[in-house]
C-alpha cells in the first residue's frame, strides 16, 4: 500500500478530455492506494484498483461499511449521520439488500422493455419543442430530459411536480460542486424537501412504508442528477 502520488482522485478534471488510461495503469500496478487530502474535504480515503479486491470489499461490509461513515467523499458530521443512512447508498446489509430488492423490482428486463414505447415519446416531444426554434440548450432543453422522466415515471411522479423535483435532486446533490454556488445547507434543505414533500396529487409509490419510498426517491435522484 502506498500514498498516491499521482493526482487527486476526487477531482473531476482528472476526465476532462478522455479516459486517463495511464493514471489508469498506475492505480492498477499500485493496487491500494492512500488518497490523504481530497478536494472535496475530510480525512482522506483507500483507492482499491483490482477487480477482486472490490469484490472482497462488496461481500465484507462488517470491515468496509458504507453506513459506519457514509459512503460520501467529505465527511458527514455525526449529528447528521442518521438521516445520510436513511439513503440506500449508505446502507449496509441486511437493510440495504431489502431495499436494493424493491427497486431492482422497477427495472426487470420485462419492465424495462415496458417503458420504451413512452421513453420515445419522450425523445419526439423534446425534438418537437426544439425544431421551430432552431437552437436549444443542450443540457437543459435534452440531455436531462431523459433521465428526469425516467425515474419521475417509474416513481409516479405527476407531470406538475417535475420541475420542482428536478431543481431538488440538482441542488442535493450539487452543493459541493464549487461551479453551483450553493451552500451544503442548500443540499440539506433540498434532500428534505424531497422526502417530506406532499405533491398535488397522490404519487404512486414502489414500496409500503414512507421510509422505503424516501430511499427509492434519493437513489432516483442520484441517477437524474448524475445523468
Amino acid at each position: 500500500m502506498s500514498r498516491c502520488p499521482f493526482a487527486d482522485l476526487s477531482d473531476p478534471d482528472l476526465h476532462r478530455g478522455g479516459v486517463p488510461d495511464e493514471l489508469y495503469r498506475q492505480l492498477r500496478e499500485a493496487r491500494v492506494v492512500r488518497q490523504d487530502a481530497p478536494m472535496r474535504g475530510g480525512e482522506g480515503f483507500w483507492g482499491f484498483f483490482l477487480q477482486e479486491d472490490v469484490d472482497r470489499i462488496s461481500k465484507n461490509p462488517a470491515l468496509f461499511s458504507s453506513a459506519l461513515k457514509s459512503a460520501f467523499l467529505n465527511d458527514v458530521p455525526e449529528d447528521q449521520l442518521p438521516l445520510m443512512r436513511t439513503m440506500i447508498l449508505n446502507m449496509d446489509p441486511p437493510e440495504h439488500v431489502k431495499y436494493r430488492r424493491i427497486v431492482r423490482n422497477a427495472f426487470t428486463p420485462s419492465k424495462v422493455d415496458s417503458y420504451a414505447p413512452r421513453f420515445r415519446e419522450v425523445v419526439r416531444e423534446a425534438v418537437e419543442r426544439i425544431e421551430p426554434r432552431g437552437e436549444c440548450e443542450f443540457v437543459t432543453d435534452v440531455a436531462c430530459v431523459l433521465p428526469l422522466i425516467t425515474i419521475c415515471e417509474i416513481l409516479g411522479v405527476p407531470i406538475e411536480d417535475r420541475t420542482k423535483f428536478f431543481e431538488w435532486t440538482n441542488t442535493m446533490l450539487g452543493a459541493d460542486d464549487p461551479d453551483l454556488n450553493l451552500s451544503e445547507l442548500d443540499g440539506q434543505m433540498a434532500a428534505a424537501e424531497l422526502r417530506t414533500c406532499t405533491p398535488t396529487r397522490s404519487w404512486r409509490t414502489i414500496a409500503t412504508t414512507r421510509r422505503t419510498t424516501s430511499s427509492a426517491h434519493c437513489c432516483a435522484a442520484a441517477s437524474v442528477a448524475r445523468s
